[in-house]
């Protein structure tokens, strides 16, 4: 009855171990879904920035090309 008894407060105290760990690896998947999310919008707002400056890359060399046609 003794080894019955210890066997199940070993189990128990592995048990309580594995929800811990699991509760610290879910706490590290949200960290990195946060993570990637924010990577994510960096990323769009990067994107967004690199089609404005070719808008205007576009603009500038549009009025430069009719600048120069326009001379004599």
């Amino acid at each position: 009855m003794l080894n019955q008894s210890a066997s199940v407060t070993e189990t128990n105290a592995t048990m309580e171990q594995i929800t811990v760990n699991i509760h610290k690896r879910n706490g590290y998947v949200d960290r990195q879904s946060t993570s990637v999310a924010q990577f994510s919008l960096a990323i769009e707002e990067m994107l967004a920035h690199m089609q404005s400056v070719t808008q205007t890359l576009v603009k500038y060399a549009y009025a430069l090309r009719l600048s120069l046609m326009a001379r004599p």
